[in-house]
């Protein structure tokens, strides 16, 4: 999903404004300094998966909660594009990608 960014940043900040924590706290339980965080909620930095699970914990949400569904449709309609015969039978994907 290199290609595919989901802006979550924003739904971040909002989630942590809405339980009154502040900025820096939350970044202090991910161990990540407060302009890191910052430049997350701005949609400046993208996350990995390791600390994108540690917010969810920390702000008591799950990762669903961060995405709409248009997100996901997008996501699921890339994915079962690039599961189509033709592009299997083009060998685009380089083998460390492949099954």
């Amino acid at each position: 999903m290199s290609q595919v960014e989901l802006n979550i940043g924003p739904k971040i900040k909002a989630f942590r404004r809405q339980l009154g924590m502040q900025a820096n706290k939350l970044a202090s339980q991910l161990n990540i300094s407060p302009s890191y965080l910052a430049l997350i909620e701005g949609g400046k930095r993208k996350i990995d998966g390791e600390l994108l699970l540690k917010i969810c914990e920390e702000l008591s949400i799950n990762i669903s909660d961060l995405t709409n569904k248009s997100d996901i449709n997008m996501v699921n309609t890339i994915s079962e594009l690039l599961d189509d015969q033709l592009f299997e039978d083009l060998d685009i994907v380089g083998p460390e990608v492949k099954d």
